[in-house]
């Protein structure tokens, strides 16, 4: 159980600055690399600090591609001050950009879109589709169907869609990219779950993979991770001896 203690130390922040934060609108990611920079700073009384992308990485889990991102956006948003690798956050929100902070008309504005999108898709899926398919088409869909099926059997173990999870993460999606990292769910479950069985835990796995993706700056197979990792594998089988299809 975890117990954290002001005598270990504390960042002090004023309540206003806090209170102004409430309202930025930022990516996850974005917030996780903000807190961070605050954390570097305010938390050692200091205004700016040098802080290397590396410490980011190392220190949100993000891949260094999604961490440049988030400076780049919060330097856009003028929420940070950079000189260099010398970064500090920006007390004064009078300096924000609209961007970060989205004014009560654009929140407005953006709820009654959503509320015209969603009354046009009722419309829509209200109206009877009065195509008729061909032989070629339906049997097409039948086969899209068949295998988003199986695909579906591949991915259900709750331990493999974490790890799916964190690898999707790392590399910004859907937060910061639209494309997803993962080429091949198939070929990526095989191999996690063939170190899985080999008693690895999900951590070890994507502790050894972030390590490779680092090192080469791209989306690295967990085909080549099963190859060369040679952290000590765990004595209890991670899977727990369900079975997984594919």
């Amino acid at each position: 159980m975890a117990k954290p203690e002001l005598e270990d130390g504390y960042t002090q922040i004023a309540n206003e600055i806090l209170e102004k934060l409430a309202r930025v609108s930022l990516s996850p990611n974005q917030w996780r690399v903000l807190l961070l920079i605050i954390r570097k700073t305010y938390g050692f009384h200091k205004k700016v600090d040098y802080i290397a992308n590396f410490q980011i990485v190392e220190a949100t889990g993000l891949c260094k591609a999604v961490v440049s991102r988030c400076l780049k956006g919060l330097n856009d948003m003028k929420l940070i001050t950079r000189r260099g690798k010398y970064i500090g956050f920006q007390k004064d929100w009078e300096r924000w950009s609209k961007l970060a902070v989205p004014s009560t008309l654009d929140t407005k504005l953006a709820e009654q879109s959503t509320s015209e999108k969603l009354a046009v898709s009722s419309t829509e899926l209200a109206i009877p589709s009065t195509k008729v398919s061909s032989r070629a088409v339906t049997q097409k869909i039948k086969n899209t169907i068949s295998k988003n099926k199986g695909t579906a059997k591949k991915r259900s173990h709750p331990v493999i869609e974490e790890i799916y999870r964190e690898m999707r993460s790392y590399f910004g999606y859907p937060d910061e990219v639209d494309i997803d990292p993962i080429p091949y769910y198939g070929k990526e479950g095989q191999a996690i779950k063939r170190m899985l069985t080999r008693g690895f835990t999900a951590q070890q796995i994507l502790d050894c993979w972030k390590g490779k993706c680092n090192k080469k700056g791209r989306f690295v197979s967990m085909v080549y991770v099963g190859e060369d990792i040679r952290s000590k594998p765990s004595n209890k089988n991670a899977l727990q001896g369900i079975k997984i299809e594919g």
